[in-house]
C-alpha cells in the first residue's frame, strides 16, 4: 500500500485503483509477452 501511494497521487487514482491498474498491467504483460510495456501502458490508459 505504501509503495502505491506516490504513484496513485501522481496518476490521480486511489491507492486501490492504482494497485488494480498494476494488476491489469502485469496480467496484460504476462498474457502478451511480444508487446512492450510502453504499448500496454498506453493501451490501458486510453481504454
Amino acid at each position: 500500500m505504501e509503495l502505491a501511494k506516490p504513484y496513485a497521487v501522481a496518476e490521480r487514482r486511489s491507492v486501490p485503483k492504482q494497485i488494480e491498474y498494476w494488476a491489469r498491467l502485469g496480467k496484460a504483460a504476462r498474457d502478451n509477452p511480444e508487446l512492450s510495456t510502453r504499448f500496454i501502458k498506453k493501451y490501458l490508459t486510453c481504454c
